[in-house]
């Protein structure tokens, strides 16, 4: 049986395509014959010639339409029919009409709780200055840290490829247990700490497994949208509280209806910068207790402190009513995604056994060879170095708002952190003047954007990050944004 003259030519012209296909002779010839039955142009119940004619019309070898003719069977396309011949199946799959195509009879909308998470997801990154919660990345040393990373890259360990399931490196662990007993003054066990893919995974186990969708959370506000995010995933019910001089503020009143969660960051609030007084943590924690309320300590920013000894972690005061949350990406840089929680015993197995799971654990790679670059010193050695680094650039910028701006502003947040908090006079719009800033291109935000809800009261403040702009650039842009408040 011979190669039909129209399906020869057709053949040919898709085998000769004027750009060349990267797929193998093969695969081209099984896309070709496949393109003929969807266009009908080979009918269901028709015969194929044998594959020797069509290798002798095509000129091609007779293996390779052995093989196209074998996929085509495979699929569903095709059957072989012992001594008879090839035979294109009735039931093969065909094109639709585009005039008459089948209409969905689902939606393709996002549901209503995906809306909402996406609507408060969006996610603009900024970089330079006045941009907030970036690091200097010129600074980290990343040469030595490449070669740290190559050592363990080239050794693998075997159980590294499989899915580990053990909360971390041990190693690790154990450098994190000794490092925030000196530090952070929290007495734990190595197998207290989960390391994780960083905070906001960090916010998702807590949310997830210690909150029911419905339940209350409290947060700092104006407070970190990251936190919010992941408990309006969750389901949960966000209460804002507001923040004073001391830190997180809830009305005695607050307590007659208590939250499941409540969300904080103690050692340099976000954005306010404030600074949790002892007195109000004992506060804290004595009602959290009172009322089983679990106690979430974001201690984000705690190794860059200026002025004055850190307080001890709120974990530290409540190690059973607390869960910490550490991060690297503000001493090493934010795409490491290395973060780690310390929990109460009774909750480890629960936590551990959920991230393997749904998020696995980091690569242990990475794990290995950040236990190594601490336990080497380099770690602490580069926090020394960037505090006296930000220390430098907090100082050049304080120096210029007040000689710029006087006594018309108020700075807050002065003592900790990558950022500090310019609060303006009562009658400007911090909103807009964010606004005008972007437009020259210096990335500040006005406080606005943290609160829970947009039309909130509060006094007009801007954040401005120094982490990532040297003092050469934090002259420059702060003689402009203080032009652009002034006017």
């Amino acid at each position: 049986m011979p190669l039909p003259p129209e399906l020869t030519l057709h053949l040919h012209t898709w085998l000769t395509k004027a750009e060349p296909s990267p797929l193998p002779r093969y695969k081209q010839l099984y896309e070709a014959l496949r393109q003929l039955i969807l266009d009908g142009l080979l009918s269901p119940g028709s015969r194929l010639p044998s594959s020797r004619v069509i290798a002798k019309t095509l000129g091609i070898a007779r293996n390779t339409v052995i093989t196209a003719i074998e996929q085509l069977c495979a699929e569903g396309y095709a059957i072989t029919r012992p001594k008879s011949g090839i035979y294109i199946l009735a039931t093969a799959p065909t094109h639709f009409d585009t005039n008459n195509t089948i209409q969905p009879k689902v939606s393709l909308n996002l549901s209503s709780r995906g809306q909402t998470i996406a609507a408060h997801a969006k996610f603009a990154p900024m970089r330079g200055a006045f941009a907030s919660g970036i690091p200097d990345l010129k600074q980290f040393p990343f040469e030595l840290w490449q070669r740290y990373v190559a050592r363990h890259a080239r050794n693998p360990k075997l159980d590294w490829q499989a899915n580990p399931h053990q909360g971390g490196d041990t190693e690790l662990r154990q450098i994190l247990a000794d490092n925030l007993r000196i530090t952070r003054s929290i007495r734990c066990n190595s197998s207290q700490i989960l390391i994780t893919h960083g905070t906001q995974r960090s916010l998702q186990l807590v949310a997830n497994l210690l909150a029911d969708p419905a339940d209350t959370v409290w947060v700092e506000d104006p407070g970190y949208s990251g936190a919010k995010s992941a408990f309006l995933a969750a389901g949960l019910n966000i209460v804002g509280q507001p923040i004073d001089q001391e830190g997180l503020s809830p009305p005695l009143n607050a307590w007659q209806h208590p939250p499941k969660l409540i969300y904080t960051t103690p050692s340099h609030q976000f954005p306010t910068g404030t600074v949790m007084s002892a007195t109000r943590r004992r506060n804290l924690l004595a009602l959290a207790s009172q009322h089983q309320t679990f106690v979430i300590e974001d201690d984000y920013d705690s190794e860059f402190r200026y002025e004055g000894n850190p307080l001890a972690a709120l974990h530290a005061l409540a190690p059973q009513q607390v869960i910490y949350l550490g991060t690297f990406s503000k001493t090493f840089f934010p795409a490491l995604q290395i973060g780690y929680m310390v929990l109460p015993e009774p909750l480890i197995e629960a936590f551990r056994t959920t991230q393997v799971r749904h998020h696995r654990e980091p690569p242990y790679v990475i794990q290995k060879a950040l236990a190594d670059f601490m336990r080497d010193g380099h770690v602490s050695a580069h926090i020394r170095k960037m505090r006296r680094e930000y220390q430098l650039r907090r100082d050049t910028l304080v120096d210029l708002l007040q000689n710029e701006l006087g006594g018309s502003v108020r700075l807050s947040g002065l003592d900790t952190g990558l950022h500090l908090c310019l609060h303006l006079p009562d009658d400007r719009s911090d909103q807009r003047i964010a606004e005008q800033a972007v437009e020259k291109g210096i990335m500040t935000h006005a406080i606005s954007r943290f609160y829970i809800h947009s039309d909130t009261q509060h006094s007009p403040a801007l954040i401005l990050g120094f982490g990532d702009a040297d003092v050469e650039e934090i002259l420059r842009a702060g003689k402009i944004l203080c032009q652009i408040i002034k006017t």
